[in-house]
């Protein structure tokens, strides 16, 4: 996929015009402005091509943002999500690991689920020398693996991430 994005930026040297986010976003990752047809109609245009792609987690806050807004405009219909308590979660995630969390579909929502489950239930490994735990949790059909450390403030650090298609029997 890789391969694909760096060939279809270096199709031309003028910005491209595009009408899907993924494809906007997968050419700024390699440094192609590409505004969408909307940045063009609302906001001015070309300046907007280059900027950050949002994370996976940022877009899922940004549908369920809209969904509001539109429930709301539209039919004025209040949605309100059901606030689950491993939300109040405060995790500190680093940019190279939220990348990694992009290329396999992770969710922050799959992280504070995991680390909310292993501090309640007690099930994870402590590595005294690295100060870490290792916890893993079934969501669904993926076994999420984690390594995370704990702040002074009573928040977390996700140290790695890793997602499999398994169940493990205990």
């Amino acid at each position: 996929m890789e391969h694909i994005r760096k060939k279809n930026a270096a199709m031309g040297n003028l910005p491209f015009v595009t009408y899907c986010t993924n494809c906007r976003d997968s050419f700024t990752v390699n440094q192609k402005s590409a505004p969408h047809l909307l940045d063009i109609l609302f906001f001015g245009g070309e300046n907007r091509g280059l900027r950050e792609a949002p994370s996976l987690t940022r877009r899922r806050e940004n549908r369920r943002a809209l969904k509001k807004e539109i429930l709301k405009s539209v039919s004025g219909v209040r949605y309100e999500e059901k606030v689950e308590p491993y939300r109040g979660l405060r995790v500190e995630i680093s940019r190279e690991i939220l990348n990694k969390m992009d290329r396999l579909l992770i969710h922050e929502d799959n992280v504070k689920m995991a680390i909310h489950a292993a501090e309640k239930t007690g099930k994870c490994v402590l590595n005294k020398i690295a100060g870490t735990y290792t916890c893993h949790q079934l969501q669904g059909q993926l076994t999420f693996w984690l390594q995370y450390a704990k702040d002074n403030d009573n928040g977390y650090i996700l140290r790695n991430i890793y997602r499999h298609r398994m169940r493990i029997d205990e």
